[in-house]
């Protein structure tokens, strides 16, 4: 992997962490993205805009506040990165831990852009 694909990961990671908003998100995906996750998988970047878009689709439910443990990169070769994601979700009235999960992420960069995106999560 080139520093220039370990720097388009790295840039998406801070537009989430920062809560920049899926607009800004979106700039990382080529317009052929496929990004599969529980649940199905989206393709094209119009269908992953729209999916953004929709109530609920951030981190977590509105009642809940999220903290996240971001693992290292891992070069896979190829454009091809990987990453583990240790989230905890509590309870905002309490705050009390509702739920935990692990995830990892799977990017596959493409001339400065994700063409593929993968999420896994495991809950604990």
């Amino acid at each position: 992997m080139s520093d220039d694909d370990l720097a388009v990961v790295r840039g998406y990671r801070e537009a989430v962490e920062r809560g920049d908003g899926p607009e800004a998100e979106l700039s990382f995906f080529a317009p052929d993205i496929e990004w599969v996750r529980p649940g199905g998988t989206i393709r094209g970047i119009d269908a992953l805009r729209e999916a953004l878009s929709r109530p609920g689709s951030g981190a977590g439910p509105e009642n809940l506040d999220v903290e996240w443990e971001k693992g290292e990169l891992e070069d896979l070769g190829d454009g091809r990165v990987s990453t583990w994601n240790h989230q905890v979700y509590r309870w905002k009235e309490s705050g009390q831990v509702a739920y935990e999960r692990h995830s990892t992420i799977n990017y596959l960069v493409r001339e400065g852009n994700f063409s593929w995106y993968e999420a896994t999560t495991t809950e604990s």
